[in-house]
This record gives structure tokens, C-alpha cells and sequence, in this order.
């Protein structure tokens, strides 16, 4: 399991993308895309101050699950 922070650049932004790869180089380029979502419906807000929680976890059978929580308002998504 691996958690992360990621909050939004521009003011007013109310989505974030997410892209998932799979790999271990240090360049995301040299990787393979294994997936993206979309993270919609944040508060309008300054750069910065919107964000969420995203925690991947990886089963022993191989299976990825990512979920995600507003910092916000503490919901999942």
C-alpha cells in the first residue's frame, strides 16, 4: 500500500486526472501506461488548496486498487 497527496494547479480547478503506470524507471517515459482516472467535482478553490488522498494498493494475486478521499470533505470516491 502506497499514499499520496495530490492537489490542483490552477484556481478554480474542480477535477484531477491521475495517470498509472507500471515499471520501475526512474523516467515515467520508459514505462508502461497501465490506466487514468478522473477525479471530479472538487471545491473551486485557489491552486493548491483542493486536493485528495490517493492510496494504491496491490494484492498478492497481482490486482491494483486505487482509491481516492477529499481532503475537503473526507468522502471516497
Amino acid at each position: 500500500t502506497n499514499s499520496g497527496f495530490y492537489y490542483t494547479v490552477a484556481d478554480n480547478q474542480t477535477a484531477l486526472r491521475i495517470h498509472t503506470y507500471k515499471g520501475e524507471n526512474a523516467s515515467v517515459l520508459f514505462n508502461a501506461s497501465i490506466g487514468s482516472f478522473l477525479l471530479a467535482d472538487l471545491p473551486p478553490k485557489p491552486a493548491g488548496q483542493a486536493g485528495m488522498e490517493v492510496t494504491f494498493s496491490l494484492s498478492g494475486e497481482g490486482v491494483l486498487t486505487v482509491r481516492a478521499k477529499s481532503l475537503d470533505t473526507g468522502s471516497h470516491m
